[in-house]
C-alpha cells in the first residue's frame, strides 16, 4: 500500500498577522499555542 503525501517545495517565515492569513484554518490553533508558548516563556519540548 503506497500513500501520496504532498511534497513541500519551499519554506517561509511569516509575521503573525500573515501567516494567520495563509494557514489552513484547521491549523490557526497552532499559531496561538506557539504565541501562548513565547509569552510565558516556556521552553519548547
Amino acid at each position: 500500500m503506497f500513500v501520496e503525501v504532498p511534497e513541500i517545495d519551499r519554506g517561509e517565515w511569516f509575521g503573525e498577522k500573515e501567516a494567520r492569513r495563509k494557514i489552513n484554518p484547521g491549523q490557526l490553533g497552532l499559531i496561538d499555542e506557539l504565541l501562548a508558548i513565547l509569552q510565558a516563556g516556556k521552553p519548547a519540548h
